[in-house]
């Protein structure tokens, strides 16, 4: 008796074990929730369409959850087509066997989405500052994203993390500063988010090994960190500083270095400034400045 016990319990643990590999690799094929699911997605916004053709029920072994992944599904927003790799949809394992499925969380990984598609996105979405921003600012780029969305019981979302990449980002702040071939790495959710591994130009000064992180209270906060190449001339100036003061009559410079920077802003919700602070270290070498004549009652600090 107790031999058989035995080889119960080692036939049931080798079963369970096999079949938690399955889930863990390949997974199981359904086509029971696919309308289910599809009909979800659309619920969140009446301008998605979405068309599942394979839903694999599998287990994850980091969080002990199961969930239904689907590969390379049509999903498009205002007929804009969005190159998703996968959706995975996790949900309460009780729900499998019900008509009625209870989702928790959406990862969705999608591949890289061009600007012209995610305008097309954004013109029909809710105001807000960041869209504005956007759409009056940004000229061309890519853009790569995870996002994982949580829902409550009645599937309203009550959290959400996106995180991505950026890359060759071309703006127009105003008519005089131009970022250009600008690569990040970002990661947003509901009151914070950071972008880190910021690379590029503005105007003719390269910058790099970027960070910048921002927190949104009752006022925005951003703390930002970057490094860049400086090379002034005569020529660029003019770039930079819209207005030289008439008392500083130059007859030819060239400033090079290596900066650092650190700037803390407190913004309120219209963007207006509250507060700031600026900090710049950094280390100038093969400089000169000549003046045409001598400049009198001029204090510098540096």
């Amino acid at each position: 008796m107790k031999k058989i016990l035995i080889y119960f319990f080692l036939l049931l643990l080798g079963t369970l074990t096999i079949f938690i590999t399955i889930l863990s690799t390949k997974g199981i094929e359904t086509k029971r929730f696919n309308k289910i699911i599809s009909e979800k997605i659309i619920k969140t916004n009446k301008n998605i369409d979405v068309e599942i053709k394979k839903i694999l029920i599998k287990f994850d072994i980091k969080t002990f959850e199961i969930f239904l992944s689907t590969s390379k599904p049509k999903l498009s927003f205002n007929q804009s087509n969005l190159p998703i790799n996968e959706i995975r949809t996790y949900v309460e394992f009780n729900s499998i066997f019900k008509n009625r499925i209870e989702i928790k969380n959406i990862y969705i990984d999608m591949n890289y989405l061009s600007y012209k598609e995610l305008r097309k996105i954004l013109v029909s979405t809710k105001p807000s500052n960041l869209k504005s921003i956007i759409l009056n600012n940004i000229i061309e780029g890519d853009v790569k994203a995870k996002f994982e969305i949580n829902f409550d019981k009645d599937l309203i979302v009550n959290n959400y993390q996106v995180d991505g990449h950026v890359k060759n980002l071309h703006a127009n702040i105003k008519n005089n500063i131009n970022i250009k071939n600008t690569d990040f790495i970002f990661s947003l959710g509901k009151n914070r988010g950071f972008l880190q591994s910021v690379n590029g130009k503005l105007n003719d000064l390269k910058f790099s090994q970027g960070k910048i992180d921002f927190n949104v209270k009752n006022d925005i906060r951003i703390d930002a960190k970057i490094n860049n190449s400086i090379d002034l001339t005569k020529v660029n100036l003019s770039k930079y500083f819209s207005e030289i003061p008439s008392t500083i009559s130059l007859n030819n410079f060239n400033i090079k270095g290596e900066m650092k920077n650190k700037v803390v802003l407190t913004l309120d919700k219209t963007l207006k400034i509250l507060n700031y602070d600026l900090k710049i270290e950094g280390k100038l070498k093969e400089s000169f400045i000549s003046f045409k004549s001598p400049i009198k009652n001029f204090n510098f600090i540096f």
